[in-house]
């Protein structure tokens, strides 16, 4: 029984080949229609054109990767509400959880990230729409060729559906190899398994024998797996189980683990909860997403119109907030900066200390802005010094070197931290 997945597989290495032998050779991701296509059209000048194409083809391929563990599971574990915008378009979201099922690298995740904002429309007066030249076609299409297109996402797939199966037809038990590969391994595997035992949980398409055998497991395996569940992931938890205490399989699983593990303590107003959940996704996935950039104003009012400032739900006040107030290398949208700066300079000292202790070590959103975005380092800085944020009082090294050369408007050791942080090195 195999409980902890396979990451996608590289079909061939491209460092030492040509643009049209990468095209060319590229069986295993395209048709040869395809390829006369991409080739023709580089060749004829088409730059947008072809790279729009690759684009929504290499997309497409990661896409159905994902969704290969089912719609239902992507929403859970994407912590989306919405469950209308699902496969509708490649949203960053479903880039993370890509990243965290590891189809793609930390490292490829930048590069697609960069090429979204590459193909953002500018059309909402940041600055006039900018044609892509040649040799960006080509950084472009063959970035999307080595990170997506020339993989094998099949161990993936096969792997994780063994999985699941695993988690619903055998108990897990000490001793066990499955028991022991589980406690072996990294961090973010043993938050990801929680996150889609949680998700097998909330289903009610399981029969009773699956059930009986999944509400097992979760008993033996949580209570070991539980310290390395993200902040952001027992916040959603909780969430989900005020919201739904008609699913009795998900409640009665977490009232049997009552006295080991401990859920956190939500705002009373959970209506106030969902809004902010669903305005902190909007306001990423418009920011990120290809052609939709002003759309972000609109959902980041309605954060700052919330009026809770709870310390738990501060990752999806301050996250967004940061990411429109920093803007990316095309710049940044002025509404949306005057809205993120009233968000941001209303969160006192204590505030930003505790985003620092607990959030910001896995805000992949705000450190790829400080180590890839050119420019905003400096914006970020100025806001640190005015926070009044103590240093000293921040446990992790690397961050609180962090926080001292943003109030010293060191830029390049800011920089270099937020890439640490991110690498996790």
């Amino acid at each position: 029984m195999r409980i902890i997945w396979n990451n996608a597989k590289r079909k061939c290495n491209i460092s030492d080949e040509s643009f049209e032998d990468i095209v060319k050779n590229s069986f295993c991701a395209l048709s040869s229609d395809d390829r006369d296509f991409i080739l023709t059209s580089f060749n004829n000048g088409m730059y947008n054109y072809v790279v729009e194409y690759v684009y929504g083809k290499a997309t497409k391929m990661l896409i159905d990767a994902v969704f290969s563990v089912g719609e239902e599971m992507v929403v859970s574990l994407t912590h989306y509400l919405d469950k209308t915008f699902v496969s509708k378009f490649f949203d960053i979201f479903v880039l993370r959880l890509a990243n965290e099922f590891g189809l793609v690298s930390k490292k490829e995740k930048l590069s697609i990230i960069k090429i979204m904002e590459i193909m953002q429309k500018r059309q909402d007066n940041i600055e006039e729409a900018q044609e892509i030249d040649k040799e960006m076609a080509k950084f472009i299409i063959t970035t999307l060729y080595d990170s997506i297109l020339l993989k094998d996402f099949t161990p993936f797939t096969t792997s994780i559906l063994e999985t699941i199966t695993g988690l619903t037809s055998e108990e897990i038990k000490p001793y066990d190899d499955a028991y022991g590969e589980i406690m072996e391994s990294t961090f973010e595997q043993k938050n990801l398994l929680v996150r889609i035992m949680f998700s097998l949980l909330s289903s009610d398409s399981m029969d009773s024998k699956a059930q009986k055998t999944l509400s097992q497991n979760v008993k033996n395996l949580f209570p070991f797996l539980w310290d390395c569940v993200s902040l952001n992931d027992k916040k959603f938890f909780t969430y989900i189980l005020k919201t739904s205490p008609e699913n009795k399989l998900l409640t009665k699983a977490f009232d049997d683990l009552a006295g080991q593990i401990k859920l956190i303590e939500l705002p009373t107003d959970l209506s106030v909860v969902s809004k902010l959940f669903k305005s902190c996704q909007d306001t990423l996935s418009y920011h990120y997403g290809v052609s939709t950039h002003k759309e972000e104003v609109a959902p980041l009012m309605r954060i700052a119109d919330i009026s809770t400032r709870s310390n738990i739900m501060l990752r999806s006040i301050i996250t967004p907030a940061l990411v429109c107030y920093l803007g990316g290398n095309y710049g940044y949208l002025s509404e949306s900066r005057a809205v993120a700066e009233q968000i941001l300079s209303g969160l006192s000292e204590d505030k930003w200390l505790y985003y620092f202790k607990y959030f910001f070590e896995r805000d992949d959103f705000t450190l790829i802005n400080l180590f890839q975005v050119e420019g905003c380092v400096k914006d970020f800085c100025n806001l640190i010094k005015k926070s009044g944020v103590v240093p000293e009082d921040i446990p992790s090294e690397n961050i609180r070197d962090l926080v001292i050369a943003s109030k010293k408007q060191d830029v390049d050791l800011v920089k270099l931290l937020a890439s640490k942080i991110y690498f996790r090195l």
